[in-house]
Formats: C-alpha cells, structure tokens, sequence
C-alpha cells in the first residue's frame, strides 16, 4: 500500500483514528504512573491526605499531628477520593487525579475552543496543551496540585469572557466566583489575583467600569466569601485563623525580590521567558509568529484572543518577577498563549504564509528522527524490559502512522505532530521510567523506610524536636503503622517510647540509650537513628 493511502485512510477515517490515539495516550498516562516513589511537593500532598483519613477529621490540614498551613485541604480530598476508589493508598492511586485533571483540562480546551475556532484548530490547541513537554514528559505523573488547580482556574478565565460576551452579567460573576472559590481551597490566595486580573482586563478593554461595579458583582463576592468562610467557619473550630491567613500571605509573598535580592532577581528576569520557551517546548516556538506585523494585527483584531493576550501578559508578572518559580506554575495561563499561537496558525495556513511551512518541515524530520531512532531502544542496557522487541515495534509502528500523515498531509500536519509525541509518552513509560526506577537511590530509602515502618507497628514512635524525617519517609512510615508519627513532647522524653533522633557522637555514646535502627532521610542524605531509653 502506498504512503499516500495510508495518510488518505488515516485521515479519511479520522474518528477511529482519534480513538486509537486515546487509547494510546491511556496506556501512556497510566503504565507505570506508579512505579517511582513519590517526588517534589508530592510527599506533602499525601501526608495530609493520610492524616485526614486517620483522624476523620477533612477540615483540618495536620503533618505529623501538627497543623499543616500552606494549602486548604481540597486536593487532598481529592486523593482520598482516589484512594477510596483504588482502595489502595500507592502512588499509582495518589496520580490518578492528575490524570483524571489532565483528560478533563484537555477536553474543555477543546469543548471551548470550538467556540472560536474551526474544529480542526480546536483540537490543535488542546493537543499543544497536552503535548507540551512539560505535561506530557514530566507533570502528568506526579500527584501534584498544579494541573487541577490550573484547570479550575481555565475554566473561570473562559466563562468570564464567554458570559460576558453575552452580557450575562450574573452567571458570569457567580459561574467565575465559584470557581474562583474551589480554587481558593484548593491553594489560597493566588486564585483571587487570577479573578481580579481577569476580571479588570475584560471590563477594562471595553471600559465598562459600570458593569464592573455592579450588583451581580457584589452577589458573586458574596458568594465566594460564604464559599470559603463557611470553611473556615468549621475550621475555626478546631484551630485558632490567624496563623492561617497568615501563612496564606506568606505562601504567596515569599518568592519575591525582598527573599531573594535584586542580583537574583534581574538574572530570573532575563532568564525567565527562554526558560518557559523551553519547558513547553514543542509548542512554545511559535512565540516567534509574533514577529509578522500582519499576524500581530490580525491577533490584536480578534476580541478572544485579544483578551487572551492581555491576560496572560499581566497573570504572568508575578512569576516573571518572582525568582523562585516552577513551570507548573503557568499551566493555568499556557492555553491562553496556545489560543494566540492557535490563531496565528490559522491566519497563516487561510493566507498561505511560507513561514508556518518551515514548522511543518522540521516537525516532520523531527518526528522522522524520533521513530527511526527507537531502533536503538534494545541496545541501550538500561531499557531492558519484558517483551522488550514487541513493545518497541508497538510504539515505532505507531509512530511511523504519525510520520506518514505529517509527511503527506498539510493540512494535517501539526496535529499529526501531536500525535507523535503522545505516541512517544508509551514509549517514555514503556521505557524511560523503568530505567529510573533502576537507578534511583530514593527506590532503596522507600523500601528501607516500609521496612521501618511494619517493624514499629503497634509501637509508639516519634520523632524528637529536632529529628524529623520528612514528609517522603513520615508518609511511608505512616502508611505501615497507619499512625502517626508525631513530634516528642518535653514532657514525654523520659517515657517509654522509640525516638527519631539525628545522628550524632552524642547519641552513639550515651549509655542510657539503645540503637535501634538507621534512616537515611531523602534530599538532605542525613542518617537519622531510632532510639530508646534502657529500662
């Protein structure tokens, strides 16, 4: 069969093409999701998350029995959830919200995107989203807070234009309060920058302060704030507020030039944009679209993206100005840039611009490399996995039907692109992440500390003042024990109890305590010793 019949079938027949593609992205998103132990802010997550479920107590963030204040609890229901539906606490089941996130993200942006642009660049656009490296290659397997939280945050920058094109003053203020609020308990403060940003941009390009100071306005404050007062109405009894409004602030202000200085600050400033360029590479080179004075006219003529542009431009100050910021940060604000990219892609292919061609030839030979280059996948020592020759046939099949359609469709060609790159995450779970799991030091800590953890079942453990483990080890540990592992009091010192203490001459030396175990603390690499007194 000719390459030319393969595209046209493809193509021709592209709902069962999109199917398999699905299940494709499926199996990518889920093999392996669990294999590595948890990584980055994951331990804080499920160490909430499991301190709620062992005290029934959801309203009232706890670490180590001591109250947590840096986020409202919503996520961590979120991974309760998960597990209750798993009915296992593992880190397969702790991921699984951030794909549940991502599918639901992925399609809104297309469900909303259709609203503005042809079918065809509605589904472009969901897929830069998705297949942007930093999803696809990196945050889509953590059980991190940044992909749901982004996503809420999508959906209040979208039904506030949406409604407010339709003068619907009402369901604009309470749909986008709403979801500010979910937002809010989810990671606090930052979500009421993103509505008050978004909110000034819509009624101030059309400089309808009226509608801004309105009733409906009002109700839709008022909303938010029995939303997330009444939480901390039912919050208050348990824990006194201040130390939480507080930490709020604190969690938001603390990535600033006053932290970090202005040297560190002005090198963060030049560094920032080709940083996220980088991160969100495929997609993010067309950032250079922007350089055509007629592709910049048509955008700024366009009401969507329009608003688009001048909302990411101010959301993305604070980070931009921020020195210690992570690219998760920004998927809240990425499909907003992605619509303007979407959009230049569009002028482009309707005017017949030569530039877009120079995209599609080097994403094709870029494809071309990738496929051809999984020959070498049974040659590399760390890739050796079961049925090892199969599943590199399965992905490099798959990938030459990606290639065909990018070499002998135009029309088609970015998406086909994209679908190469979600060809390639099977590949990266297939392949990369087994190599990984290899390999990582923090596979033998996990192990050591489940060890620790059912050897002091039943038995009372803590930590002293200046013993902590961290939340990677305490979860492990607690998970076991399923109890906690909380912080020696003075007035427990002399009981009998095992303790957590760092390692030291002291310790080795005194007569009046046993040695127990060791454990090795993830990151900082320090030994920790379980002790106790001598009867």
């Amino acid at each position: 069969m000719k390459l030319q019949a393969i595209a046209d079938f493809l193509i021709k027949n592209y709902k069962l093409s999109l199917a398999v593609l699905f299940l494709i992205l499926v199996a990518g998103l889920t093999i392996n999701l669990g294999l590595m132990p948890f990584d980055s802010d994951e331990p804080t997550r499920v160490m909430v998350a499991i301190e709620m479920l062992l005290s029934g107590n959801y309203w009232v963030p706890t670490i180590n029995g001591e109250f947590y204040y840096n986020k409202p609890p919503l996520f961590n229901w979120y991974i309760i959830l998960s597990w209750k539906l798993w009915g296992v606490m593992n880190e397969f089941s702790s991921r699984f919200p951030t794909i549940i996130s991502t599918f639901g993200y992925t399609i809104s942006i297309y469900w909303i995107s259709k609203k503005f642009f042809p079918k065809k660049y509605a589904l472009l656009n969901a897929l830069m989203f998705l297949t942007c490296g930093r999803i696809i290659f990196y945050d889509t397997f953590l059980a991190l807070i940044d992909i749901t939280f982004s996503w809420v945050l999508y959906l209040m920058f979208m039904v506030i234009f949406i409604f407010y094109q339709k003068k619907a003053w009402y369901k604009l203020f309470i749909s986008a309060y709403v979801l500010c609020a979910i937002a809010f308990l989810m990671k606090g403060l930052p979500s009421i920058v993103f509505i008050g940003t978004a909110l000034v941009v819509i009624f101030g390009l059309d400089k309808n302060i009226k509608g801004f100071f309105s009733l409906p306005h009002v109700l839709g404050g008022l909303l938010f704030l029995a939303i997330v007062g009444g939480y901390y109405g039912i919050y208050n009894q348990y824990n006194d507020l201040e130390t939480v409004f507080t930490t709020l602030f604190t969690e938001t202000s603390k990535r600033t030039v006053v932290r970090f200085g202005i040297w560190t600050t002005l090198l963060h400033l030049l560094s920032f944009p080709f940083e996220m360029v980088y991160h969100f590479l495929p997609w993010s080179l067309f950032i250079f679209t922007v350089w055509s004075k007629k592709i910049r006219s048509a955008l700024w003529d366009n009401p969507y993206i329009k608003y688009c542009i001048v909302t990411f431009v101010l959301a993305v100050i604070p980070y931009w100005t921020s020195p210690e910021v992570f690219p998760r940060y920004l998927h809240m604000l990425s499909p907003l840039i992605f619509s303007v990219f979407t959009y230049a892609i569009f002028i482009a292919e309707r005017d017949n611009e030569k530039w877009i061609n120079g995209f599609k030839v080097g994403f094709k030979y870029l494809a071309l490399i990738a496929t051809v280059g999984l020959v070498v996948v049974p040659y590399i020592e760390l890739f050796q996995v079961d049925y090892l020759y199969l599943k590199v046939l399965i992905v490099m099949l798959f990938s030459a039907a990606t290639v065909v359609v990018l070499f002998k469709s135009q029309e088609y060609n970015l998406i086909a692109f994209a679908a190469t790159l979600i060809v390639l995450r099977l590949g990266f779970s297939w392949f990369i992440l087994p190599s990984r799991h290899k390999t990582a030091d923090i596979v033998q800590l996990k192990e050591h500390d489940i060890e620790i953890g059912k050897k002091y079942v039943g038995k009372p453990l803590k930590m002293s003042s200046i013993g902590g483990v961290g939340h990677f080890t305490s979860f492990y540990i607690t998970r076991e024990r399923k109890d906690y592992l909380p912080v020696l009091k003075k007035s427990e010192i002399n009981q009998n109890a095992f303790i957590i203490v760092p390692m030291s001459s002291n310790v080795l030396s005194n007569d009046n305590l046993i040695v127990h175990d060791t454990i090795t603390i993830v990151w900082e690499h320090k030994k920790k010793l379980i002790v106790s007194h001598r009867e």
